[in-house]
């Protein structure tokens, strides 16, 4: 429901005649001219022929507002109630005599309030309450002309040739326009655009005006506070001939939901007639409680509302009927009622079935390839898989300009990007792996001769994958103790150290791209396979789909786990500068993947890897499921660096049809994303075309960790592959970064898909978190990961309430056009006194049944027999002999019972009560001792020990009244002879 507007209807506003005693104060502080009060009703007569040629009509005799006077041309600017305004000579404006009025003896035509621009929207408010308590209605004129609502005539009429206007169903068509009217219409709110126009923007912010000022009086006119209304409703009426031609839908549980609850919080209904010709209304008083309230309830008032005519009535007092033209504009909202609060109950009974987790289902089997850990030395100090997931969610940046430990780019490097020699980079920038130069040979058993001759990548890989195994409790003591069956490989497509300066001379077993998976093998004592794939950028991944379908082979060669790596330095300038030269690389320094300054992308470092283990963990025991991988070739395509979208889309397809699921089951996507202009729509256009193929409930989420820490190349897809996991380990998709505007060759016009900038939570607790990967010479790999988050557990109330929104409306009863007598399954507020309570019963095996709310039964001795209840005092006057407890007195008010005591000696007077005089019945404050008046009571209940404690004068008399009715109780206590204690408002509501 739409809330009040603030904007004002029109500027210094004031009532016209039979104004209320504030109004005639108010009309004193206005300027009177020519004996014309300027803001006051007048009357324009005695125009000639010539004069009224500028009008369409004969306007002699029309009443309507002074609003200004310009003595130069002794002329009055007057707005008239028939729609028109001018300035007119002030021998042809007169002081006009207030009409009478609807309802008052007044003509069908007759209104209650001309609203002008000087029309005081305080006063207007109290002059529109006074009609709704004193007859139920109230008649208002808008000076406005009928020409503006001319365009809205014709918006409507294009919206229904174009079939974008709706008709109600049948129940419900005559509650929403009125007996007897039937036309087609459309939300303000909704999407047709209609609350651009002129006329219908400012009508309906006069209608939020309208109810914002009489709001102040409702408590008192309505019986209810006014706290909302409705959106506007535009009409366009039709006649019963073309009825046929607009036939009504049928109704739904929903639709009849919606009306039957707007109509039960209604309490003022407002129609604006807005033209172009008038309506024919009646309203007919009901038999109500309060339409017999009412002092001057008309039986049938009958009304002639002309364009730009506003009625607000009673719907509880007056039933509305209206006849009106064909292609007739209205206007129409309902001011509310506020909706009562409703606080969540306890949930009693089975909710194990509550908490079985929503979202994509994992694969199907009791055992499956779970990831144990992941492990991590990327830029950034990202030195854990816990300091990866927070660089990563957090958007870390880790690219700068290439360390001096590396290689001096100065040397190379040119700002010229168009002209630049064979031997120049026009980069400067990559991702930087710190620490890289240090290693803990003694803890590998590693000589130093060695270890000062050794690649860094096989230091670096040493390391990750110690880290691993020390996770799950192997350490070098306890491998150089026993053998493990174990696999373990590496994701590799250059070895700068070979080409690189340094002081040491590389050893044999240095430089070979193979000892980079077996030293760890050795070092570790593992049997199991062991190598290194080179499929340059896919290397990481290909290398994972071989270790799956190693590690799957429990029959013949069961291995307990297998590490999968990859890594990569950048140790010298040569790649740097054949990348450049060869315009793969950006010389903006970033990797700008989905932007349209995607030019290239920017080298970075790191090893990175997971550990997979075959068994049937729980997700509290692994970090998620490798459901499928993949692995193909372009082959053939526009040339061998050239990706291949439809290959692409093929790879893709077939990991997802492995995994045992359906495109829509993809939550996020770790792109490739290196950030070229040519790669990047490639990639998104194969992923759109996988899933268009069926209908997604809720958009893809898509990223790429090369925003972030740059392109690893060989070891690249190992940054997505962990990136994958800790996204199903938490549920979140972390953002990408350096996306402003999105590439415009992007192909996601019709495709259910967010490109993540921000980091953002999964829709369900668990999801699919893929990766793709291709190598520049035509390999591609994808993976398919699931997992969920176990770390935080959704509550019993919050799963609950989701499938209480989920359900489908309770069942609505249409019984005839009295709506009052209609039945439904939902509340209805109006019947049930404060504090009442409703139970909702759901179950595993009711399936996508309507809800069905209750009223409990709470027939509480406290509320049910206070009435008639007496109470009776003990206390340490009386010794707490509860059989001599004293009877407290009814007061004059219902629910008043009051003694007079004497304070017993040392000045503390200590009681409680006994209802009806049971000593099983105590009544008494929440703690013991209590001295507040304010504190919260409790009981009866037995064996209640708490007491009230008064501090005061020995001998001095204290009268003590308790107040208990309809579940409300408090208590005071005065001394007497007007000696009071400081007073205090105490009590509870239960």
């Amino acid at each position: 429901m739409a809330s009040f507007s603030t904007k004002a209807m029109l500027s210094q506003q004031q009532l016209p005649a039979s104004p209320s005693p504030s109004a005639t104060a108010k009309a004193l502080l206005e300027p009177v001219v020519e004996g014309i009060r300027l803001g006051g009703l007048v009357e324009v007569f005695g125009l000639s022929a010539a004069e009224l040629q500028a009008f369409n009509e004969d306007i002699n005799g029309s009443i309507g507002q002074a609003v200004s006077y310009d003595s130069a041309t002794d002329k009055f600017h007057v707005y008239l109630s028939c729609g028109a305004a001018g300035h007119f000579h002030s021998k042809n404006v007169k002081a006009a005599e207030a009409p009478r009025r609807p309802g008052e003896g007044g003509s069908p035509e007759s209104f209650d309030v001309l609203v002008g621009p000087r029309t005081d929207g305080k006063i207007m408010g109290g002059e529109i309450s006074t009609c709704l308590m004193e007859k139920g209605f109230c008649v208002l004129r808008i000076c406005q002309s009928a020409r503006l609502a001319q365009q809205a005539l014709l918006r409507m009429k294009d919206l229904g040739s174009m079939n974008r206007l709706s008709r109600f169903p049948e129940e419900v068509e005559q509650g929403y326009l009125g007996f007897s009217c039937r036309g087609r219409v459309a939300w303000l709110d909704s999407a047709t655009d209609l609350d651009q126009d002129p006329a219908l923007k400012s009508n309906d912010a006069n209608l939020s005006y309208l109810a914002q000022s009489i709001q102040p009086y409702a408590g008192d006119v309505l019986d209810g506070q006014l706290d909302s209304r409705t959106p506007g409703l535009v009409c366009l009426t039709i006649d019963g001939a073309t009825d046929s031609e607009y036939p009504c839908p049928e109704a739904n549980d929903e639709s009849l939901g919606s009306f039957l609850q707007t109509w039960r919080r209604s309490l003022v209904r407002a129609v604006h007639f807005m033209g172009p010709f008038p309506s024919e209304v009646e309203l007919d008083a009901r038999e109500t409680p309060k339409a017999g309230k009412v002092p001057g309830l008309i039986e049938n008032m009958k009304i002639t509302a002309a364009p730009n005519t506003v009625l607000l009535f009673r719907p509880d007092v007056y039933d509305y009927t209206c006849a009106a033209p064909k292609d007739t504009l209205m206007l129409i909202t309902n001011f509310l009622a506020a909706v009562p609060d409703m606080v969540f109950g306890d949930i009693q009974g089975d909710t194990d079935w509550l908490m079985k987790e929503e979202g994509p289902p994992p694969p199907v089997g009791s055992e499956h390839i779970h990831v144990m850990n992941t492990v991590a030395r990327l830029p950034g100090n990202a030195d854990s898989q816990w300091h990866n997931w927070a660089a990563l969610k957090s958007g870390t940046d880790t690219i700068i300009q290439i360390p001096i430990t590396r290689w001096d780019v100065s040397v190379y490097w040119t700002p010229d990007e168009n002209v630049f020699e064979a031997w120049q980079t026009t980069t400067r920038h990559q991702s930087y792996c710190e620490g890289a130069e240090f290693f803990d040979n003694r803890y590998f058993e590693i000589s130093n001769n060695e270890a000062n001759s050794m690649d860094p990548v096989q230091r670096l890989v040493l390391e990750c994958g110690a880290q691993s195994m020390a996770m799950i409790g192997l350490t070098k003591k306890e491998c150089n103790r026993k053998a493990t069956h174990a696999g373990f490989c590496v994701g590799n497509d250059k070895l700068d150290w070979m080409t690189c300066d340094k002081e040491v001379v590389p050893s044999g077993t240095s430089t070979v791209l193979a000892i980079i998976a077996n030293r760890f093998s050795f070092v570790f004592n593992l049997k199991g396979p062991n190598f290194v794939c080179d499929t340059a950028c896919s290397a990481s991944l290909t290398s994972t789909h071989c270790a799956r379908f190693m590690i799957s082979n429990q029959k013949f060669d069961p291995l307990e786990f297998f590490i999968s790596m990859g890594a990569h330095l950048c140790l010298s300038p040569g790649p740097f500068i054949g990348c450049s030269q060869s315009h793969m690389s950006s010389p903006k320094g970033r990797c700008f993947t989905f932007n349209s300054s995607a030019d290239g992308y920017l080298r970075g470092e790191g090893v990175s890897g997971f550990m997979m283990k075959w068994g049937g963990y729980t997700p509290e025991q692994s970090m998620g499921i490798l459901r499928s991988t993949g692995c193909g070739q372009d082959g053939r395509s526009a040339s061998l660096t050239a990706p291949n979208g439809p290959a692409q889309e093929e790879l893709v397809a077939r990991a997802i049809k492995e995994a045992l699921m359906t495109p829509p089951e993809s939550t996020a996507w770790e792109c490739h994303g290196t950030g070229t202009s040519l790669g990047d729509p490639i990639e998104v256009g194969a992923v759109r075309k996988v899933q268009i193929r069926a209908p997604r409930s809720e958009p893809l989420m898509m990223g790429s960790a090369k925003t972030n820490i740059g392109h690893l190349e060989g070891g690249a897809a190992m940054g997505g592959i962990v990136k994958c996991i800790l996204q199903c380990r938490s549920a979140k998709c972390c953002p990408t970064q350096h996306l402003r505007t999105l590439n415009p060759h992007l192909e996601h016009a019709k495709f259910e898909a967010h490109f993540e900038t921000e980091p953002a939570a999964f829709a369900t607790n668990q999801g699919n978190s893929q990766v793709s990967s291709f190598g520049f010479g035509g390999t591609n790999a994808h993976g398919v990961f699931w997992g969920m988050n176990v770390s935080i557990k959704e509550d019993v109330e919050k799963v609950w309430m989701k499938k209480l929104l989920s359900r489908p409306p309770p069942e609505v009863r249409p019984m005839g056009l009295d709506f009052d007598k209609w039945e439904a399954d939902f509340p209805d507020t109006r019947m049930v006194r404060k504090g009442a309570k409703f139970s909702l019963s759901m179950g595993p095996d009711e399936g996508n049944e309507p809800l069905r709310w209750d009223v409990v039964d709470e027939s509480r001795e406290i509320e049910v027999d206070d009435m008639e209840a007496t109470f009776a005092i003990t206390g340490n006057f009386n010794n707490w002999d509860d059989e001599e407890a004293i009877p407290m007195e009814d007061g004059e008010v219902p629910g008043v019972h009051r003694i007079t005591l004497q304070v017993p000696a040392g000045g503390e007077l200590h009681f409680h009560l006994l209802k009806g005089g049971n000593a099983k019945q105590i009544v008494g404050p929440d703690v013991d001792e209590c001295t507040r008046k304010g504190a919260k009571i409790i009981g009866p209940q037995e064996n209640l020990k708490n007491k009230w404690v008064i501090n005061a004068p020995e001998g001095k008399e204290v009268r003590i009244e308790f107040f208990s009715r309809n579940g409300r109780r408090s208590i005071l206590w005065i001394l007497s002879k007007g000696d009071a204690l400081p007073l205090e408002s105490g009590g509870d509501d239960e």
